[in-house]
């Protein structure tokens, strides 16, 4: 009988040794019970249900890091600092009775003058300033008594909640008739600052908005061909002062900004020199070009090479308010005395000089002079600090006084 051959193994038969294929190209295999293998019976039974983890539960006992409680100093000291640097925002329950009982005087006290010392402290405002805020409070309260009030009994003037636009316009009126143009647009700027912090505050919804006169209706002084020669020779023994004028009837410079150049402001090289400089009053940088004859007159300058400011001694450029320091004072009495003397009366000269040099631009091509003053953009100007070769044509094209003309 033959013996039986042996019982089959499960394994597969291993290939001849010939036909096993190298490691490096070998397939990847995956084996059939390990890719299909059965979940756990618990997932079975809930098979949407996951084992919840554990939470880690920290010991009580291990102290942190640090100290979680802040230091009451610092506390302190950040409850000051809360309470001096906070914005000022009238209480609502307080606005009617504010608006019903406070006079502008009253609120300036109580609301707004704390904020003007802090900034006087902080030298971002002059003491000055507070100076105009209680006269044009004044002039206000006399000028919009009614004529039949009891002339013993002090007037406060009406609560801020009563103003109106009409009521305003009407005592500006009474101030332009009396203190002249200048003086009562000065008062009523210090009031509309004034009126503008109440409506910041919301002790008013709004500020009262006097009619304005038309612009054909103010007298704009300016200076007449004759005029600006008697003016330039008058200036004769002061060369400094001689050239700050022609700068002044050349480029509508402000007086405060005038004063204020340092030569470093100044390019005068090449074929489009200019001065560049930031506006006091509006912080706008701009670029006026410069006529070649005002180039010439600014090299004349006795500055030039011995300080950094185009006109030393005539003003106190990094004082807040430089057009009241002692130098600007002098320098005013200075061409007062000098204009006297020559006949001509004008109570602010560079402001009239600003008007000349519009209305001299405007002529020669208009929009030139509403850039020039930074009043507005024309003549493809894309911004006060770059002038367009049309703002640089018509500066040249204005016709120079025949005094200017050097040698």
């Amino acid at each position: 009988m033959r013996p039986l051959p042996p019982w089959p193994s499960r394994k597969s038969p291993e290939p001849p040794v010939s036909a096993v294929p190298k490691a490096d190209d070998a397939p990847a295999i995956l084996k059939f019970p390990t890719l299909f293998q059965p979940p756990p019976a618990t997932r079975m039974m809930n098979p949407g249900v996951s084992k919840p983890r554990r939470k880690h539960k920290p010991d009580p006992r291990q102290m942190p890091l640090w100290d979680q409680a802040l230091d009451p100093d610092v506390r302190a000291y950040a409850a000051a600092v809360e309470q001096r640097y906070r914005d000022p925002v009238v209480p609502e329950v307080s606005r009617a009775w504010i608006r019903d009982n406070l006079t502008l005087r009253a609120f300036y006290q109580d609301w707004m003058l704390q904020d003007r010392e802090r900034r006087c402290a902080a030298k971002e405002l002059s003491r000055g300033t507070i100076s105009k805020d209680r006269q044009a409070l004044s002039r206000w309260e006399r000028y919009s008594r009614p004529e039949d009030w009891p002339e013993d009994k002090p007037w406060p003037g009406i609560p801020i909640g009563a103003l109106t636009g009409r009521y305003v316009a009407d005592v500006l009126t009474r101030m332009h008739a009396e203190l002249g143009d200048s003086t009562a647009r000065s008062t009523w700027g210090h009031l509309r600052t004034i009126l503008n912090y109440a409506v910041q505050v919301r002790a008013l919804d709004h500020a009262p908005k006097p009619e304005r006169k038309r612009p054909e209706d103010r007298k704009v002084s300016v200076y007449r061909p004759e005029q600006i020669e008697a003016a330039f020779l008058a200036l004769k023994d002061h060369v400094d002062l001689q050239v700050a004028f022609v700068l002044a009837i050349n480029t509508g410079m402000r007086t405060v900004d005038l004063f204020s150049l340092k030569w470093s402001n100044c390019d005068l090289v090449g074929t489009h020199p200019t001065v560049t400089f930031t506006a006091r009053k509006t912080r706008k940088a701009q670029t006026i070009p410069l006529a070649p004859v005002t180039v010439r007159h600014v090299l004349r300058l006795p500055s030039k090479g011995d300080s950094p400011w185009l006109f030393p001694g005539r003003s106190s450029p990094e004082a807040i308010d430089p057009e009241r320091s002692r130098p600007a004072r002098r320098r005013k009495e200075l061409i007062a005395h000098r204009f006297a003397m020559a006949a001509l009366t004008f109570e602010k000269p560079f402001q009239v000089a600003r008007a000349t040099c519009n209305t001299r631009l405007e002529r020669a091509r208009q929009g030139a002079g509403l850039f020039v003053l930074g009043h507005g953009l024309s003549l493809n100007a894309k911004s006060y600090h770059e002038p367009s070769d049309l703002i640089f044509e018509a500066v040249n094209a204005v016709e120079q006084p025949p005094c200017f003309a050097l040698p």
